[in-house]
């Protein structure tokens, strides 16, 4: 050993075994008690570490991990209050292989109060978040993230249009104005399908003069 790296232990009673196999040589060094390492310590090939591990201080130090960081254990807990990370798409599940199943998403830890949720819904194929139902109880629920389809018809001839929105339900509202004046418009609504919706009006609309507006509900 060099100055560059002082062991400083309880005891003077320190095991030391060395094994060679090839060109690989392996130092064990048996430390009965406490050990620290009062100045700097570099190495230069693998290092395992077996039983709890603390780096720094954590009111002073700063711990720089130059390569990649790999975490194999079932939890990762932080706790410092702020969290900068610089990629711009954080990828939640990224276990999944096969045919999707489970949900993901953000949970809101809230202390006593019920936790909530902003999360990817694989069932129903939407995104849905828990908020207060402020109107009755439940005191939470669960809802949808609205999905909307805009679309402008009018040809000055025809008096039906389908319209095609691939919003995958009935539960939509459908609201129509007129693009020249800004009113409201009114037609009968017919929900063909999950995806589709006819419109019909008692007077062919002038040429791209309607603007259809349709929103999902629930």
């Amino acid at each position: 050993m060099t100055d560059d790296l002082q062991i400083v232990g309880t005891s003077n009673e320190i095991e030391t075994s060395v094994s060679k196999s090839g060109t690989d040589v392996t130092v064990t060094v048996g430390l009965p008690n406490d050990v620290t390492i009062g100045n700097d310590l570099t190495v230069t090939a693998d290092l395992q570490v077996n039983g709890n591990v603390t780096l720094g201080n954590a009111t002073s130090d700063t711990i720089t991990i130059n390569g990649d960081l790999i975490v194999s254990g079932s939890q990762t807990t932080k706790a410092s209050e702020t969290v900068l990370i610089e990629d711009n798409i954080i990828l939640l599940n990224s276990n999944e292989t096969g045919t999707p199943s489970a949900n993901a998403g953000v949970e809101v830890e809230r202390g006593t109060g019920a936790n909530v949720k902003l999360q990817w819904n694989e069932t129903d194929d939407d995104w849905e978040f828990e908020a207060y139902n402020h109107a009755g109880t439940p005191a939470l629920v669960t809802y949808k993230i609205p999905r909307t389809y805009a679309e402008t018809i009018g040809d000055a001839s025809n008096t039906s249009y389908t319209v095609t929105h691939n919003l995958g339900t009935k539960d939509v509202i459908v609201q129509i104005y007129d693009i020249s004046s800004n009113d409201t418009v009114f037609a009968d609504v017919v929900r063909t399908s999950a995806n589709v919706v006819t419109l019909t009006f008692g007077t062919a609309p002038a040429l791209n003069d309607i603007r259809v507006l349709i929103s999902t509900v629930g």
